[in-house]
């Protein structure tokens, strides 16, 4: 995977596709928020990746933070 950025944000990480993605961004040097609504599934995948030597972060989504406004 070559021209990828530094990091990037999975919605649907915590398991299938969404987590195969995930961990295939790691595998490629990317660091990856894994997103998604089951926090124990988040958990796993994040930890997966990072037993395996990548980055990433288990992140539930919070449609109330208003830190971010375009």
């Amino acid at each position: 995977m070559a021209n990828h950025p530094d990091l990037a944000g999975k919605t649907g990480g915590s398991r299938g596709i969404g987590a195969a993605t995930a961990a295939a961004l790691a595998r490629n040097g990317v660091a990856v928020a894994v997103v998604g609504h089951d926090q124990a599934a988040l958990d796993g995948v994040a930890t997966a990746i990072t037993d395996k030597g990548g980055q990433a972060l288990a992140a539930p989504p919070n449609s109330t933070w208003t830190g971010y406004a375009p």
